[in-house]
C-alpha cells in the first residue's frame, strides 16, 4: 500500500513472488536467459534474508585482501563505513559483530596482525571497549595446512555490555620448539589444550586476562 511501511519479511515475500512471476513467464516463452535472471534475483533475495537478520552465533573464515589491492569502489565504500578499512578481513570483523544479537557470538578465524598494526588501531579500541573478547588461538605459522607460512588467530568474540565483560582466555601456540614445532603439533596441542580447560585443568600454554589490560 503507498504510503504505508513494510516489514522485511513482508518485502521479501513480495520480492520472491514476483520472481516467481518472472521464472513463469521466462519458462512460458522458453527463454533461458530471463530464467537464469529469475534464479539469480531469487538467490540474492535469500542472501539478503541472512544479511539483514540477527544472530545468536555468527561463523566465518572471511575474505582477505588488503587495500592496496582493491579497486576504486570498494575501497572507497570500506573506508566510508569501516574503521578497519584497510583489509577485507577486518571489515568482516566488523560486520559479523553487528550481526551478532546482544550477548551473541562471533566467531572467526583471521591473520593476527590486526592485534597489533598501527593502521588497525581504532578497530581494536572498538573491539576492547564494545566486545567480550572470549577466547583466542594465537597459532601464528601453520594455521592452515595449506599455508604454512599463514598466521593466523581464531577467536571468539561478544557482543555485550562492558560491565557483564569476563575474564578472556588465550591459548599461546606461537612457541615452534618443542610443543608446536609442526601444522600436526598444532592440532595435537590444541586438543591437550582444549581438553584441559573443558575438564578445569591448568595448562602452561593457557593465559585468563581482563582484556581492558591491552589499552
Amino acid at each position: 500500500v503507498e504510503g504505508q511501511d513494510e516489514t522485511w519479511d513482508q518485502v521479501k515475500e513480495r520480492l520472491l513472488e514476483e520472481v516467481s512471476d518472472l521464472a513463469s513467464e521466462a519458462l512460458e516463452q522458453d527463454d533461458p536467459i530471463e530464467e537464469m535472471f529469475a534464479g539469480e534475483v531469487g538467490k540474492t533475495v535469500e542472501l539478503l534474508d541472512v544479511l539483514v537478520r540477527n544472530y545468536d552465533v555468527v561463523v566465518s573464515n572471511p575474505p582477505y585482501l588488503s587495500s592496496r589491492k582493491m579497486g576504486d569502489e570498494l575501497k572507497s565504500f570500506l573506508k566510508d563505513n569501516f574503521s578497519g578499512y584497510r583489509n577485507s578481513y577486518t571489515c568482516f570483523i566488523e560486520r559479523c559483530t553487528e550481526m551478532a544479537v546482544q550477548d551473541g557470538f562471533a566467531t572467526l578465524v583471521t591473520p593476527e596482525d590486526f592485534m597489533t598494526l598501527y593502521s588497525f588501531r581504532k578497530l581494536r579500541d572498538s573491539i576492547i571497549s564494545d566486545y567480550q573478547f572470549v577466547e583466542g588461538v594465537h597459532l601464528s605459522r601453520y594455521g592452515f595446512d595449506q599455508q604454512k607460512d599463514a598466521y593466523t588467530i581464531p577467536f571468539v568474540i561478544r557482543s555485550r555490555s562492558p560491565e557483564d565483560f569476563e575474564a578472556s582466555r588465550f591459548y599461546r601456540m606461537t612457541h615452534e620448539q618443542p610443543r608446536y614445532e609442526t601444522y600436526e603439533d598444532k592440532i595435537r596441542g590444541l586438543n591437550e589444550i582444549t581438553n584441559a580447560v573443558r575438564n578445569g585443568e591448568s595448562h602452561d600454554d593457557v593465559y585468563v586476562i581482563n582484556q581492558n589490560g591491552f589499552r
